[in-house]
Order: structure tokens, then C-alpha cells, then sequence
């Protein structure tokens, strides 16, 4: 929607922050060809504002690299991507996951390899059976969002839903697993135990021991509270540790996804939208709500 509204009036100079950030791989080269069409009928300039190297690689003709604030590198694409010259820019280069090479083969989970672990344990995190949900739309039939979906996750693996355009079930089976949406058929365990109709002490429980990290960060923070707090927050709910040990505690797990620690005193509204992504890493349950705007958006507690 903000694309579309953005090439309406069929400007001469776009500025795209991240356009395609939030979107599948199908979709995304749909919008990247759309803006090429663009400039290419319309004669429209394009700065492309993005942290995807692939991206910048596969559609910008220049490169600007910045760190701090300031320009370390800049020229051809292709120049930049093969030979850097500043050691910021190859080190952007080598962690960047679109310049990989093969595919990553993590080390078996330790039930794989000692067979008395195998035969001693459960050795399934995630048992999905045939869950089914469907939602109301006003003045329409039913939409079922997920149909019949069963899957197994072993314990120590990941498991990748990935495949799929927006609107095709993943996080709506996800809602499902952690028990955020009330399936309408099929069963699910998590570590051994049936959590299909689970209420309050037990859904508590389960909060827990499951979180979620979402697409988009921006519904479920609360605008008023300093990054601190809401990193805090599960620590405080389950009362983990006294005050001092929480903040030392979320001072540490800011550093662990690279936000600097002045952070920690703002708001969310003073992040930029990867910041608020690593800020937040779950999702709270309904067990307890509070309104904090005039819109009465709810807050979901852990």
C-alpha cells in the first residue's frame, strides 16, 4: 500500500526505505521490477535505502556504504562488491548472508547422536496434527487460513516454515503452535504435553517456555516505556531476579543483538525499525490487558 501510494502521482526522484524488507522472495521481485518499469517509462530517480546487500547488488548501478553517519565508500556497484576498499565494507560483505556460499550444516543435536538419548526421551520439541483455523470476515464466508497443516520438530533442530507468499498460513500456524490462536481441529504438543485446550495457569506456563520473535515490531511495543522495561518485562512478570539484576540482565541481552547501550533509556518511537525488531522478541499472552492508547490496543502479557 505504501508503494502504491508512493508512485501515484508518478514522481521524478523515489526515496525507498527498505521497500521490500517485509516481503516474500515472489512479491519482493514483483515490487523491485515495478520500480525499474518505473524509472525506465517514467524517467524517476531512485535512491534505495536498504541494509540487503543482495538487493543493492542485484538493482543499484551505485553504491554508498555507510558507517556512523558518514560515507566510508562509494562508486559502481559492481566495483564495490569486487574489490572494497574500506575494511567496513568487506566486512559487511563477508556477514552478509546473500553473498554465502553453500549451505550451512549445523553439527547433529546430541539425541542424534547417542542412541540412549533416542530411545530414552520424546524426541519431538513439536507435534502438529491436522490444525485447522479459520477466521470471521464481515459479509463473507469463512476464511480458513490453515488447512489440515501437520508437521514434527525434533528437539536441538530448526525447522524452517519458510516457503510460501504473504497470506499462505506461516504465522498463523506459528499462532497456532504457541497457542496465541485456538485451533478449530488437530492437536498439538509441545515437549510431550497437549496444549489444544490449555487455559489460563497452563497457557501461563507455556509462555515460558515458548516466545516469539514477529515480522513487525511496531504493534507490539508500547510507546511509552523505555527499551529497558520492555526487554525487562518477561523477567518481571515471572518475578525473575530482583530490579537491579533484570536491568543488568536486559543491558546484557541489548549488547547480545548489537544495540548500543543508550538505547536502553529510549523510546520505542527513537528506534529506527531494525532497532525495534531487536528489541523485541516476544509476543505476550491475554492472560492480563492493558489499554495504552485512545485506540485501546491491547498489550499481550507474558
Amino acid at each position: 500500500m505504501l508503494i502504491a501510494t508512493a508512485i501515484a502521482l508518478r514522481p521524478r526522484l523515489l526515496i525507498a526505505d527498505e521497500p521490500t524488507s517485509a516481503l516474500d522472495a515472489t512479491v519482493q521481485r514483483k515490487v523491485l521490477d515495478l520500480l525499474d518499469e518505473l524509472q525506465r517509462d517514467e524517467g524517476t530517480s531512485i535512491l534505495l535505502v536498504t541494509h540487503d546487500l543482495g538487493v543493492a547488488a542485484d538493482r543499484a548501478e551505485r553504491l554508498v556504504v555507510l558507517k556512523d553517519g558518514r560515507i566510508v565508500e562509494e562508486g559502481r556497484s559492481d566495483a564495490v562488491l569486487a574489490a572494497p576498499a574500506d575494511a567496513y565494507t568487506r566486512q559487511l560483505l563477508s556477514d552478509a548472508p546473500a553473498f554465502a556460499t553453500g549451505f550451512r550444516r549445523p553439527d547433529a543435536p546430541p539425541f542424534l547422536r547417542d542412541a540412549a538419548a533416542v530411545a530414552a526421551e520424546n524426541p519431538f520439541a513439536i507435534v502438529a496434527e491436522g490444525l485447522v483455523k479459520e477466521f470471521r470476515v464481515a459479509g463473507r464466508e469463512r476464511f480458513r487460513a490453515v488447512d489440515d497443516v501437520s508437521f514434527k520438530v525434533r528437539r536441538g533442530t530448526t525447522h524452517a516454515r519458510s516457503w510460501g507468499e504473504s497470506g499462505s498460513g506461516k504465522t498463523t500456524t506459528a499462532r497456532l503452535v504457541t497457542r496465541f490462536h485456538q485451533p478449530d481441529a488437530g492437536t498439538i504438543e509441545l515437549d510431550g504435553e497437549d496444549v489444544t485446550q490449555a487455559k489460563r495457569d497452563q497457557l501461563r506456563a507455556l509462555r515460558r517456555r515458548v516466545q516469539l520473535v514477529y515480522q513487525n515490531p511496531f504493534a507490539s511495543l508500547d510507546p511509552r516505556q523505555q527499551i529497558v522495561d520492555i526487554v525487562a518485562e518477561p523477567l518481571r512478570n515471572f518475578r525473575v531476579g530482583t530490579r537491579i539484576e533484570r536491568r543488568e540482565r536486559a543491558h546484557a541481552l541489548l549488547e547480545r543483538v548489537s544495540l548500543p547501550i543508550d538505547v536502553a533509556r529510549r523510546t520505542p518511537g527513537e528506534l529506527s525499525g531494525g532497532q525495534r525488531q531487536r528489541s523485541r522478541s516476544r509476543e505476550r499472552s491475554r492472560s492480563t490487558r492493558r489499554s495504552w492508547s485512545s485506540t485501546r490496543r491491547c498489550r499481550h502479557w507474558m
